[in-house]
């Protein structure tokens, strides 16, 4: 896969300029070493909170391991559409459906949201085809899927990812003074944690 980087939300949405791409790779990230992994293993962009009324139906995982009920799995964005995430097959991987859609994966996205709107300093989403301003401080996701995966779903056996406060620059972002981060690890049908976070979710 190599490395992909993403202006695309859903459907005719796009990120806007400030926010840059959400960039994907199949780089381990903790060795940088190339590997051919079905699944991705990075995922990283500044969180543009949008609401998504109206997205279409989400595609197949890169990895091409189906989903559904008879596997118990639906297509997991690994940064959600709500996320600004992008709507491709190299952001997606099976995940165990109730997990995904409203336990502990859902808990991540929900939490990486709150910060971003508190730290962006608004109170509600934006439409994602209105004007979305640069504000004076945003939230930077990462999330690194293991490459170790269910033998029979395909879905990763654990993530570890940040959730980081940053100043966008409208070419980049620069590190907030606050020095801000929040860790994350959790493992499919778990519940999320806080893994050596300096302040905790």
């Amino acid at each position: 896969m190599g490395t992909i980087r993403s202006m695309q939300m859903f459907g005719p949405y796009e990120r806007p300029g400030w926010a840059g791409p959400v960039t994907i790779s199949d780089n381990d990230p903790f060795t940088l070493y190339e590997i051919a992994e079905a699944n991705p293993r990075r995922v990283m962009g500044i969180i543009v909170p949008v609401t998504t009324k109206g997205r279409p139906s989400a595609p197949s995982p890169l990895s091409g391991f189906s989903t559904g009920m008879n596997w118990g799995t639906d297509k997991g964005h690994l940064m959600a559409l709500d996320l600004g995430g992008p709507d491709i097959s190299a952001n997606i991987v099976p995940q165990t459906s109730l997990w995904q859609q409203s336990g502990g994966w859902r808990a991540v996205e929900t939490n990486a949201q709150t910060l971003a709107m508190q730290w962006m300093g608004i109170g509600d989403v934006y439409d994602p085809g209105g004007d979305i301003p640069m504000p004076a401080a945003a939230a930077f996701l990462s999330v690194a899927p293991y490459s170790e995966v269910q033998v029979t779903t395909g879905q990763p056996l654990q993530y570890i990812g940040t959730v980081t406060k940053i100043i966008p620059t409208g070419s980049g972002y620069n590190t907030h003074p606050d020095e801000e981060t929040h860790i994350f690890q959790i493992e499919p049908d778990g519940t999320w944690w806080p893994r050596g976070a300096k302040k905790a979710w």
